[in-house]
């Protein structure tokens, strides 16, 4: 009977060799391939990702605040790191810029190498998070779409938290994958804490830092405890988040012995409970707003944002929740099987793409829909999509046309490097200017040109004493070699004349930025934003002669400079 069944496994064993090569299927003859190469591949989808993000260098600052507010304020850290608190918005990356700002000064160009290095390295470290735990067939065609990103790419030269927090989000999967792999339920706590220490400490040190470079990354601690409760592993749903905590708590305690303010969470948390965002006086969501604004986010960034930067629908695009669903419907079902089948790594994956937008689309403001705050997510996104098309196709019914599963990876993976080398053509002229010629304004339009020109010669042509009032205050600072300014945020359509210069006079205002900004930055000639000529006007009808005009930059879309005779 022994000598039979020997007999019996050697025919298989014979057979499985002789087998011929035409019985894989496509998915495994390029899966195979892959494997083979996939050191090369992946270095050279990283490098890719270094070529197009320096092919769409920017060397400018951006038209919105966040990029040079998080300059100044790392400027400021230079200056006296432990003295000065930034709470606002989560402080870490702009303590990073103060590093650099230490030994580079306000280097714009230095400043936007440094991010692009921290994209680039997010790259690599998604990788090196999912190999082995998913496909090839999988992880780079994902891959490939995150490296190519036009949003991403054009992130990565802007000086915003979405670059640095890549980083640590790959970092911190590369650990949470492994802490959930090779963490068992059956040890007891001590055995895994002796055992697994080195890595619960690095993923629990990743998750302090998303937090700490963007509040959002608070929200993964909920994937563990989902996690561990679906699968029902309780000793670990204690402990890996309780470790979580222990760690956060003892940053926060360090965070606040080195510096007075640390608290961004109560900062922020003002902000998202009130129904808009810059006028508190309009209250507070209730109940029924916050599931509103859960709703039209969910539609806005899924059926717009995220089809607008995979080169799939053209911005603005119109929101659909016919298209959301149809989005939704099938990660939810990816959800169900990866739970089904005890796929980890996609279960964890999933849940962690489901925690980072329930926290996302509940906080922010619906007018704050920028494409990059679903940008973090493309990756995560595809490798899901992916994930099911190739189980999908993987069936004994549809093996046989795995060609049409390859060819719908394919048209993502068109659309999405399409849209970015077409963008990253374009920009090439500009990116040589700023990065290597040092033209500071080739990119902007004129009346934005004259605005930044005006905040320069604030800079090296008036008294250490002149204290200029801007409409974008943080833009003139870094153009005025870092000058301060008074900012002008917003102001009622009637403002008192005597109020605002009783509070310009008590705040040491000598001057005013008066700019053509446009309203509509593509075309001239509609407009203009009139928030300082709303100001200025009730005085100059009161007190005529108080506002003296002493420079003008440009003669269309000027940019002017008015000195307050008080």
């Amino acid at each position: 009977m022994a000598k039979k069944k020997k007999q019996v496994l050697a025919v298989k064993k014979k057979a499985e060799i002789e087998k011929p090569k035409s019985s894989k299927t496509l998915f495994e003859k390029v899966e195979r391939f892959l494997d083979k190469r996939h050191h090369l591949i992946a270095w050279v989808i990283t490098g890719l990702s270094l070529l197009m993000a320096f092919m769409m260098f920017d060397g400018k600052i951006s038209i919105g605040l966040d990029d040079s507010t998080y300059i100044e304020q790392g400027w400021k850290y230079s200056k006296d790191f432990f003295g000065h608190s930034f709470t606002s918005q989560a402080p870490f990356y702009a303590m990073v810029l103060a590093l650099v700002i230490s030994f580079f000064g306000l280097n714009l160009v230095a400043l936007k190498v440094v991010t692009v290095l921290f994209f680039v390295l997010s790259v690599y470290f998604f990788y090196r998070a999912f190999r082995f735990r998913v496909s090839w067939l999988v992880l780079f065609p994902a891959l490939l779409i995150y490296a190519t990103n036009v949003e991403a790419l054009s992130i990565a030269s802007l000086t915003y938290t979405e670059a640095l927090y890549l980083l640590f989000q790959s970092l911190f999967l590369w650990a949470a994958l492994r802490v959930i792999t090779e963490m068992d339920n059956s040890e007891s706590i001590v055995g895994l804490l002796k055992k697994h220490w080195p890595i619960l400490l690095a993923m629990a040190v990743t998750f302090y830092f998303l937090f700490f470079t963007r509040t959002v990354g608070i929200a993964v601690l909920a994937v563990f405890l989902v996690f561990y409760g679906l699968r029902k592993e309780w000793k670990l749903a204690a402990l890996v988040p309780g470790f979580m905590i222990l760690t956060f708590l003892s940053f926060e305690g360090i965070k606040g012995m080195l510096w007075e303010s640390t608290d961004q969470v109560s900062t922020q948390s003002s902000i998202l409970f009130q129904k808009d965002a810059y006028d508190a006086s309009q209250g507070n969501e209730d109940l029924g707003g916050f599931i509103t604004r859960m709703l039209e986010n969910t539609n806005q960034f899924i059926s717009a944002r995220f089809y607008e930067i995979i080169g799939l629908r053209s911005f603005p695009a119109e929101w659909n929740w016919g298209l959301t669903l149809i989005t939704l419907i099938p990660l939810f079902f990816a959800l169900f099987l990866a739970f089904k089948h005890k796929e980890k790594t996609q279960l964890f994956n999933l849940l962690f793409i489901g925690a980072i937008c329930g926290f996302t689309f509940l906080a922010l403001q619906v007018s704050w829909g920028q494409a990059r705050y679903i940008m973090i997510l493309v990756f995560n996104i595809f490798l899901a999509f992916f994930w099911l098309l190739t189980r999908w196709f993987s069936k004994e019914n549809t093996r046989g046309y795995q060609f049409f599963g390859l060819l719908i990876m394919a048209i993502f993976v068109l659309s999405n490097f399409t849209t970015a080398f077409k963008k990253a053509q374009k920009n090439i002229p500009i990116a040589k200017a700023n990065l290597l010629k040092g033209d500071k304004y080739m990119g902007y339009t004129l009346d934005w040109v004259n605005f930044l020109k005006m905040s320069e010669y604030c800079g090296d042509s008036l008294p250490k004493d002149a204290f200029v009032a801007s409409r974008k205050a943080p833009m003139s600072f870094l153009y005025a070699d870092g000058k301060e300014f008074y900012p002008i945020w917003r102001t009622d359509n009637n403002p008192d004349p005597d109020s605002t210069l009783s509070v310009w006079k008590e705040a040491g205002v000598t001057h005013v930025l008066v700019g053509s900004l446009r309203v509509n930055r593509l075309a001239a000639g509609q407009g203009i934003i009139n928030t300082v000529h709303r100001v200025l006007q009730p005085i100059e009808e009161k007190y005529p002669g108080k506002l003296e005009v002493v420079k003008q930059i440009g003669e269309l879309e000027e940019a002017r400079l008015v000195k307050i005779n008080y």
